[in-house]
């Protein structure tokens, strides 16, 4: 072999090396991309609940780096990770295998579901002020163990139910909440109260009912005019007043209605929508056919019945004892600064209410026919005689006054029923409904009162010509805004359930009648509703 040959054989292998190495050079520098991506765990469409440690497995061949993503947002830079979510809700998943020739990504879906669901009555998100939520909770996540109730994020309850009445229209969230040691599922209710009628800027009509098959009901004519009847028992489904319904007593935002026979002797409502609050039963304590209520406070009220006047807790449902020295005819008491009114015979008596002691009293020359109070607080004490006198006390120190003769035609004396006597809140004049004999028609008077005393009859009901006003039952009331006299009627005795509320003009005479008030309508009541 020449040289020539040995040589040039010797470059070309030298050139076939170089190149081979080059070549493998090349190739180790390349990265491959990742392959083979899967996510093993969790699988596709699993549902897990609130707080609850979920295990996220991938795998991947030739993968530098990893990454989990939930809608978006990563949680993890591992191949295996545990993740927990609290909001309820469905998220894609994303687990992305890394290198650096590229990522390749695979997806899957989960859902975050409730851990617990709240069913019953309410569960809508609507209920009426005085029907009752009932509600409870049902568990999807058996390992919880814990169960609380929060209203508006204050806590209410414990346990799977809960129920409750509300008495006044509003907006309330309601949560559901169970727990255990690791984690927790919520469930939230936005609960919107609706009351079925507001009873403000109006008169409210207290109705016996008849004693031997029939509980006591309250009517409420609005200034609209549009009677509500039986409103109690509408907005408390399977509720009733007692029987034999007597007067409604007011204090703050709440209504005390009396019943004569019980089994309620006490009911207590909230003013502005008649939802039940509370009462106090036949059970609970002893009376004798109570007829009115003063009340102090949401805790002390003093309530009369044949026995005395009785001092009355309402948050214990119990009497202690009656007032010492001190009587109370069946009609309206009063709570005068800071002070109980009352009156029997002659005597007129002033209790101290934080002492439950006999202040001071008052006699007059004749016996009482009633006690009111004018738009200022004062004190009209109607005295019978001849001629009978309206005298004014002071609601600061119980002074006298004034003291208004009334007309000879007019007499002040009580009868089985107190005088009906309303003061006028636009004028000086008093509406005077005198005592008449039994089961007649009524006349109702106006005197007008100032530098001199005159007297008009405003209606005799015997000129009305109408059927639903046979008789009056029950004592006149007052309009303070519009100064219009409200009188209930009945048919007759054994005619009861024809019955009727006029409403009359004050000036006129002119009137407007409402048909079906309540069966033998005992009390006419208008309340300042501005704290309701």
């Amino acid at each position: 072999m020449s040289k020539l040959y040995k040589s040039s054989w010797k470059w070309l292998c030298l050139f076939v090396f170089l190149g081979l190495a080059i070549s493998c050079k090349e190739e180790e520098d390349v990265v491959p991309q990742p392959s083979s991506v899967k996510i093993v765990l969790p699988e596709n469409s699993s549902a897990f609940f609130p707080g609850e440690e979920i295990n996220f497995v991938g795998d991947a061949l030739n993968a530098q780096s990893f990454s989990w993503t939930a809608n978006g947002e990563e949680f993890s830079k591992e191949k295996y990770a545990t993740h927990t979510f609290d909001e309820v809700g469905n998220y894609d998943i994303v687990f992305s295998a890394n290198s650096a020739s590229g990522t390749q990504t695979v997806s899957t879906k989960i859902e975050i579901v409730n851990g617990v669901k709240v069913n019953g009555f309410g569960v809508s998100g609507e209920i009426f002020a005085g029907e009752q939520l009932s509600l409870t909770a049902e568990l999807q996540d058996r390992y919880l163990d814990d169960y609380q109730w929060a209203l508006n994020g204050e806590p209410v309850a414990e346990g799977m139910t809960f129920e409750k009445i509300f008495a006044k229209p509003g907006t309330h969230t309601l949560t559901f909440t169970a727990s255990n040691a690791t984690r927790s599922s919520t469930y939230e209710l936005t609960l919107k109260v609706e009351a079925r009628f507001l009873f403000t800027d109006g008169a409210f009509i207290v109705n016996e009912g008849n004693m031997s098959n029939e509980m006591g009901t309250v009517s409420f004519l609005p200034q609209d005019g549009a009677l509500i009847t039986n409103a109690y028992r509408q907005v408390n489904p399977g509720r009733t007043l007692g029987n034999v319904t007597q007067s409604i007593g007011f204090y703050a935002d709440k209504a005390y209605f009396i019943s004569q026979n019980g089994p309620n002797y006490i009911t207590v409502a909230d003013a502005g929508t008649l939802v039940a609050v509370d009462s106090v039963t036949e059970t609970q304590v002893s009376l004798s056919w109570p007829t009115h209520i003063a009340v102090v406070d949401e805790q002390k009220g003093y309530i009369r019945d044949n026995n005395g006047v009785h001092i009355v807790n309402f948050a214990e449902h119990t009497l202690s004892g009656t007032v010492e020295g001190v009587s109370a005819a069946k009609d309206q008491m009063y709570i005068v600064n800071d002070k109980l009114i009352t009156y029997s015979g002659k005597t007129l008596y002033i209790t101290n209410t934080s002492t439950d002691v006999l202040e001071d009293q008052k006699v007059f020359e004749e016996n009482i026919g009633t006690v009111t109070l004018d738009k200022y607080g004062h004190i009209w004490v109607a005295v019978s005689g001849s001629p009978s006198k309206m005298v004014q006390l002071s609601a600061v120190d119980f002074s006298i006054l004034q003291q208004i003769e009334m007309p000879q035609d007019i007499s002040l004396s009580s009868g089985f029923v107190p005088v009906g006597v309303q003061v006028s809140h636009s004028e000086n004049a008093f509406f005077i409904q005198p005592n008449m004999a039994w089961g007649t028609p009524q006349k109702v008077y106006k005197v007008n009162y100032g530098e001199t005393v005159s007297s008009s009859l405003l209606f005799d009901m015997a000129n009305w010509d109408d059927d639903e006003a046979g008789i009056s039952y029950g004592t006149i009331g007052l309009d303070p805004i519009s100064n219009e006299v409200y009188i209930t009627t009945i048919k007759g005795y054994a005619e009861y359930q024809t019955n009727a509320l006029f409403v009359v003009d004050g000036t006129a005479g002119t009137r407007t009648k409402y048909s079906g008030v309540g069966s033998f309508p005992a009390q006419i009541s208008f309340a300042d509703s501005s704290d309701w």
